[in-house]
Parts: C-alpha cells; structure tokens; sequence
C-alpha cells in the first residue's frame, strides 16, 4: 500500500478505536516509516496528536481500513507527549521506547536494531543512559511535507514527488511514486526503486533522484488497486534503476 493510502486509517489499540491516521514519519537515511500521528480528537477532543511507533503495529486491514496495535489506550494516554513532532529527538525516544518497553531500534546495524522485523525488538537488560541524555534530532520527516517536494532528475528535468509505497511487514520504504507529468493520474505517475533517491533537500523541498526523464517514464505505472499484488512486485523487481 502507499503512505497517502493509510492517512485516514482508524486505529484500534487492544481495548478499542481511539484515532485515526493523520501522518507518518519517515526515516531518510532509512527509508522507513518510525512513527505515526495518531489524531484522537474525533474520540477525545480534548488530546492532542500523539506519536505510536511501527512496532506497535501488528495487523493491517486493507479492506476495512484499519490498524490495530499491540497496545492499549491508556498505555498511548500516559506515553511522553511531544509538542511538535517534526522536531523528534533521540531523548524523546528512548523515553517513549522505554515506556512501551520496547528495545531501541538505533541500537543495531539492521532496520529495527539487530533485525528488520520490528516485532523482535526487545528491550535490553542495561539501557545506555548517553543515548537517553542526547538531545540530537533524529531524521524524521512528514510525509506530508515531503510528497509536495519537487523530484529533480539526472537530467535537470523537475517533477513532482508524490508518494512512496510501504511494505507493512517491517514499514519499508522500498519504492517511491513520481509524478513524470505533474498532471496527477494513475498512467502519468512512475513507480521508482528507492534506490534511486539520490539525496533529500529539505532546504530546498526537493528529492534528486539518479533516473532521467526518459527513464523514469519507463518505471511502472502506480496502480494503488494493484500494488500489494505479487505480479506488481515482480515488476518492479524487473524494474531499472539507474542508466
């Protein structure tokens, strides 16, 4: 599925719906997903957005356009707030990590720690307190703010950024959606490896990517009905990356 695809998922934690999809933050140098924005407001209108990590997540309903969690509303109610989630910092996670007793993921060399499935992330015996104390901003991003970025090809060529495709199995980023035309339908936008991102400018909102134009439009066409098929990811398999 695409990221755009889960903005407006309801949430469940084990007890009950409590919110919906508002965002997601991505990781660049990892290309995954770490965080959701969970607005509860609809169901608690005095709570403000909160952040639940990808671990918490264990079942995906496409059809009925849900997500359920491994944890329960008062465990979200009483987890570390944060006043703007764009500005996440290591602190902040290892207090938010520690409270669902989860291990931390930066502790390792693989996408969660010492695996790429989330689910296996266990909390240490001995927490080291020089990652709890560290203040440094990590690199997160909304996905709101970056699929409005432009995408620079090899060619100087510019063309909107639109999406990236998920994997819900570990929350993998492993392709991207470019707009080639900037018309915004199905047959004008490109399915993209993410390894051909080149590098982000959040200075300039902008994603280079290593493809020309002419490359780039003989990608896939993203179909949002047929992306989680396996006919699609062997396409994509198939798929060029680079010239």
């Amino acid at each position: 599925m695409s990221l755009k695809q889960l903005i407006g998922y309801k949430v469940f934690a084990i007890d009950g719906q409590f919110g919906q999809v508002s965002d997601c933050l991505i990781s660049e140098k990892d290309k995954v997903v770490r965080y959701l924005v969970i607005d509860p407001q609809k169901w608690n209108p005095l709570s403000q957005k909160v952040l639940v990590s990808s671990v918490s997540i264990f079942y995906v309903n496409i059809d009925s356009k849900e997500l359920h969690l491994s944890i329960t509303q008062e465990q979200v109610k009483s987890s570390p707030g944060v006043e703007e989630y764009e500005t996440v910092s290591r602190h902040f996670e290892a207090e938010l990590y520690r409270h669902y007793g989860y291990g931390y993921y930066w502790m390792g060399t693989d996408l969660w720690g010492v695996s790429s499935d989330p689910t296996l992330l266990k909390l240490p015996e001995q927490q080291p307190d020089s990652l709890e104390s560290t203040e440094q901003q990590i690199d997160l991003r909304s996905t709101n703010e970056v699929t409005g970025y432009r995408c620079e090809c090899a060619d100087g060529s510019e063309h909107g950024f639109y999406d990236f495709v998920v994997n819900t199995k570990n929350w993998s980023l492993p392709y991207c959606v470019v707009d080639v035309d900037s018309a915004l339908l199905n047959n004008n936008l490109a399915v993209v490896k993410n390894t051909a991102i080149k590098a982000f400018s959040w200075q300039e909102q902008k994603v280079a990517i290593t493809l020309n134009k002419h490359q780039l439009s003989a990608n896939p066409h993203f179909d949002p009905k047929a992306i989680n098929s396996d006919e699609f990811l062997a396409m994509m398999e198939a798929s060029p990356v680079t010239a």
